[in-house]
């Protein structure tokens, strides 16, 4: 009865309503993200910073504790500055968005007194606590949906994935329904961030039937949007319309680009139907896609795959060429993601790494720029480096011109027996990049002494 009487009041009431309570709520998210880009800037020439020069705890990272926030709250009180609603909206945030640390049920009862404290919350400040409670106690984040509603505060794009979170949280199909009503009457329901929500939510609530309705009028679908229904679906032990979606996806070239998690949702679909058949056709497309050089978390579902379906001949071929996924990261620029596999092959696999794993982080360090860091891996190898760690880290001098430690990495790979052709030929170009013309001379003609008796290169064309 609430919901009729608010939604019926005519289409200027509800327009007013908008503009009266979503103004403030976008005003505050964009005071916020000019605060994260230019944080120092925006307080140094705001009034209300100038003149409470406290408030700044608000926004500085290291002082966001929680006894800075007890401290900043009762200075807010004595100063009557829990009038303003910018200043309680963004400490009810604070409070219970951001100290993830901190007590749970302190920083409840912290966060309910500023809000209680507020006489007119903004939406801002709505959705932080239904986003809260969402997570740590739907049934609540429901009650403060309502009250919203009571008050005459038109929820907006944001308010409805939180709400969704609850419904789907406690398990509650009408509730879920309700509100995609609620959707429906303020004319949100072609808002992509809010379909997928809604998507989610009939997912969770094993309602697959609402859950097809809402992805097919949807006008606009994201990958999210694809990802969830075939999960949603996996979920439910309906492998092959998962299977079958994720084949209308690849078959439509408007649709966007599979991620990792779609990719293993599928996997997983094939799995769990046992069909060898399948996974090696999902294992021919992930190979031709490139998706096995990509992520490690597509080739441990695809072992997976393998081992349900009983073939652990193929899951264990699968493990072996694991170690491609180095190589992947040093033609892909990915240099942190490189480190971060490398370090856990020891530290959580237990995998010793060997010359083709020290050959591929030298190539990543090389490839990117840092060969003083490359050098320094070479130097503390704990076996004698080959040609072809040698040979990536010379690389790496080349393509970024560091003639001194190419002259080094050549001296190193003199002193092994099998030396071969190539890295002479990239030192003398880095000589002929400086315009050392006489040592690109010298340097020729020791390769063509050492060269003598090599036969010439011949191909079957």
């Amino acid at each position: 009865m609430l919901l009729k009487n608010l939604f019926h009041r005519g289409r200027i009431m509800v327009l007013q309503h908008l503009r009266e309570s979503l103004l403030p709520f976008f005003l505050c998210k964009a005071v916020n993200y000019s605060l994260q880009t230019n944080s120092s800037n925006w307080v140094h020439h705001n009034q209300l910073f100038q003149r409470h020069q406290r408030l700044q705890l608000l926004e500085e990272q290291c002082n966001r504790t929680f006894s800075n926030l007890k401290q900043l709250l009762s200075y807010v009180f004595v100063s009557g500055l829990h009038r303003n609603p910018f200043v309680m909206s963004r400490l009810l945030y604070l409070s219970l968005i951001e100290l993830r640390g901190s007590n749970g049920t302190e920083k409840l009862e912290f966060g309910v007194e500023i809000f209680n404290q507020i006489g007119q919350p903004n939406l801002f400040s709505w959705n932080t606590m239904i986003r809260f409670f969402a997570v740590f106690d739907p049934v609540i984040a429901l009650n403060y949906y309502k009250q919203m509603l009571s008050r005459e505060m038109v929820p907006d794009r944001y308010t409805f994935p939180f709400v969704l979170q609850a419904c789907g949280a406690g398990l509650d199909l009408g509730s879920v329904k309700q509100v995609h009503c609620h959707i429906v009457k303020l004319v949100l329901d072609h808002d992509l961030f809010v379909q997928n929500s809604l998507l989610n939510a009939y997912i969770i609530c094993c309602s697959d039937a609402d859950a097809w309705s809402v992805f097919n009028e949807m006008p606009e679908k994201d990958i999210v949007s694809w990802t969830s229904l075939i999960s949603g679906l996996v979920s439910q032990c309906s492998y092959c319309d998962a299977l079958y979606l994720f084949k209308t996806l690849l078959s439509d070239d408007c649709q966007p680009q599979p991620n990792v998690v779609t990719v293993v949702s599928t996997m997983s679909a094939c799995a769990s139907l046992g069909s060898m058949d399948l996974t090696k056709c999902f294992h021919a497309l992930l190979d031709k896609a490139g998706w096995l050089e990509f992520d490690v978390s597509v080739v441990n579902s695809l072992i997976d795959a393998y081992a349900k379906c009983g073939d652990l001949c193929c899951a264990r071929k699968v493990f072996e060429d694991i170690e491609n996924i180095l190589s992947a990261c040093a033609h892909s620029g990915l240099v942190e993601e490189g480190l971060y596999i490398f370090e856990l092959m020891s530290t959580k696999y237990g995998i010793q790494p060997d010359l083709r794993h020290y050959g591929c982080i030298v190539d990543i360090l090389a490839r990117a720029g840092m060969v003083y860091r490359a050098y320094n891996i070479v130097e503390n190898m704990p076996m004698e480096p080959n040609l072809a760690v040698l040979g990536s880290l010379l690389s790496g001098c080349r393509l970024h011109n560091n003639l001194e430690f190419g002259e080094a990495v050549l001296r190193k790979i003199e002193l092994l027996k099998d030396r071969g052709g190539g890295a002479p030929v990239l030192l003398s170009n880095m000589y002929a990049d400086e315009n050392q013309w006489s040592k690109v001379i010298h340097l020729r003609k020791e390769m063509r002494v050492l060269v003598q008796g090599k036969p010439p290169g011949r191909s079957w064309i």
